[in-house]
């Protein structure tokens, strides 16, 4: 059991651990959010892009769309399409797990790295 699991238990908490648990959760909501949101943006590039809206908005390419009306690069905006395929592709539901996403945030979005803690590598047995 985790000390912060512990510590939700506590019928009197320090001013201190009350504080900690706050900001805990702030964190965790925090994560969720972004995850629901880079993925909406995901989807919602693959879409523009699956479907060639850009073109209705006066655009030849997606990459400068992007550029231009969100401050997206062409390649950075192609990563976050390939993101939402492979999603779609292996079924996953972004709303399951927001550590799954925070994975694909470290792929592809340096901006939003910093949120999200590395996870450790296990080391190749070769």
């Amino acid at each position: 059991m985790s000390n912060i699991m512990e510590i939700e238990k506590l019928e009197n908490r320090t001013p201190e651990q009350a504080e900690a648990l706050f900001v805990h959760n702030q964190i965790k909501v925090s994560q969720t959010t972004i995850a629901n949101g880079f993925a909406g943006l995901c989807h919602s590039l693959k879409v523009v892009h699956d479907r060639k809206l850009y073109k209705h908005l006066g655009y030849e390419t997606l990459g400068e769309y992007t550029q231009k009306e969100h401050g997206i690069g062409e390649r950075q905006a192609y990563k976050y399409v390939r993101t939402a395929n492979e999603f779609t592709f292996r079924k996953r539901t972004w709303k399951k797990k927001p550590q799954s996403c925070s994975k694909l945030l470290r792929w592809t979005s340096p901006t939003v790295t910093a949120c999200f803690p590395r996870t450790r590598r296990r080391s190749s047995p070769i």
